[in-house]
């Protein structure tokens, strides 16, 4: 888990006026500053602004939703309480706090069998339906045979049809 100062600068906004001040906050901080102190006076991100720059969820390497430069300044932090260097991402420029690791894991196969059950049981429902469908699916090759049409629909004919 993490957080982060952002020095908000969208693609098209003058990037070389930002990362100055970035620079200026991160060198603050490793002559010990307090983070919050400096999430609170520069920080633009409204989100984590609030919580002293402080991000509610882990965040794992390869994690879609995140900005993979974000992410790789994240991991490149070597221990708790240490920042990254200045990073640059769409949203402008963060200087990062790693607050807390946590190990990955498996979850035991007694909490999670239920949960699996009905997965392949959705999953093997899906495929069936998908396969009986797709005998009902029209091709190239099918021909209508006109007179067995007229044999099925002959006894519901009306008399002025006939």
């Amino acid at each position: 888990m993490g957080s982060h100062i952002l020095f908000a600068c969208p693609p098209g906004c003058p990037r070389d006026q930002f990362r100055p001040l970035a620079e200026e906050v991160l060198l603050k901080l490793d002559q010990g500053a307090r983070f919050e102190d400096m999430v609170e006076q520069y920080s633009q991100d409204e989100g984590t602004k609030q919580k002293g720059g402080r991000f509610t969820f882990f965040m794992a390497e390869g994690e879609p939703q995140i900005s993979p430069p974000f992410l790789a300044g994240l991991f490149e932090i070597e221990e708790i309480g240490g920042y990254s260097t200045v990073v640059e991402t769409q949203f402008g420029f963060h200087i990062i706090r790693l607050d807390e690791i946590q190990d990955s894991y498996y979850r035991p196969y007694e909490e999670i069998r239920e949960e699996i059950i009905s997965r392949l049981e959705g999953e093997y429902t899906e495929l069936a339906a998908k396969e009986f469908r797709s005998r009902f699916l029209l091709t190239d090759e099918v021909r209508i045979d006109g007179e067995a049409m007229e044999e099925i629909f002959a006894p519901y004919k009306t008399r002025d049809a006939r």
